[in-house]
């Protein structure tokens, strides 16, 4: 009996650690959904048809014979990570910012291979493991 008491707690233990476990997922950023075509927070302007989070690993790809919209940050986003294609461009607006929570190296978390357009001051935040115990670090634009 107690054997068989103990196999549960086991089966119950585990099952709860493979359901609170959120994997990341790849969001890719699609755009041009009428009268919204470069807002990020349409959920049909990406490819889960919901707006990235702190799980989904974003893909912005060169939208240049799709589309042709880009995405527009205009308030804080936070997800784990974010990837800018060859020829792909992100804006962050002056009231934008961009949260990566991805822990490892900064390219772990930001692969740009395109264009930010960063307008603000608040710009990209990385995971305290980027930069040691300063989390504030941004790279802001440059004056």
């Amino acid at each position: 009996m107690r054997n068989a008491l103990e196999k549960s707690g086991l089966m119950i233990i585990l099952l709860l650690a493979v359901t609170g476990v959120q994997a990341q997922v790849q969001n890719t950023w699609e755009g041009g959904t009428p009268g919204r075509p470069i807002d990020w927070n349409i959920a049909s302007n990406w490819s889960l048809h919901r707006i990235p989070d702190v799980f989904d690993d974003v893909v912005i790809p060169n939208t240049s014979t799709t589309t042709f919209s880009y995405p527009v940050i205009d308030e804080t986003v936070e997800v784990h990570s974010i990837r800018i294609e060859s020829n792909a461009k992100l804006v962050i607006l002056e009231t934008g910012k961009l949260i990566l929570n991805r822990v490892g190296t900064r390219e772990d978390a930001l692969a740009n291979n395109g264009t930010i357009d960063n307008r603000g001051h608040n710009g990209i935040e990385f995971d305290v493991s980027v930069y040691g115990e300063s989390k504030g670090q941004v790279l802001a634009k440059k004056d």
